[in-house]
C-alpha cells in the first residue's frame, strides 16, 4: 500500500523504474541461462520454486499466502505449489498402506 504523502506521478515513476528493473533482470537471467545450457526460467518461476519448497517443507499454507502477498491460501496451493516425485511417491505408498489394511 502506498503512503499518502506520495503522490499519483511519484508512485507512477517508482512503478515505470521497478518495472523497466524487472524487465532487465528477466532479461538479464534468460541471456545467463541461455549462455549456460540451462532452461530459460523467470523470476516467477523462482516464486513457485519457493513456495514449493516451503509447502514441501510442511510450512501451513495459510502462512505461505501470507508470505507471497496473498489473502487465502486457495491462490496459492492451486497457481504455485508444485509437487516433487518423492513427495507423490509418498503418497501412493500412503495409498498403498491404507488399501492393504482394509481390503484382505
Amino acid at each position: 500500500m502506498w503512503p499518502a504523502a506520495h503522490s499519483r506521478a511519484e508512485r507512477a515513476a517508482t512503478t515505470s523504474v521497478f518495472t523497466d528493473l524487472l524487465r532487465w533482470m528477466e532479461h538479464s537471467m534468460t541471456k545467463l541461462a541461455t549462455l549456460s545450457g540451462v532452461r530459460p526460467f523467470s523470476l516467477h518461476d523462482l516464486r513457485d520454486t519457493g513456495i514449493s519448497w516451503l509447502h514441501a517443507a510442511g510450512v501451513d499454507d495459510l502462512v505461505i499466502a501470507r508470505l507471497a502477498g496473498h489473502t487465502g491460501s486457495g491462490d496459492v496451493t492451486h497457481s504455485y505449489i508444485h509437487l516433487f516425485e518423492p513427495q507423490l511417491r509418498a503418497a501412493v505408498a500412503t495409498f498403498d498402506t491404507l488399501r492393504s489394511s482394509l481390503v484382505p
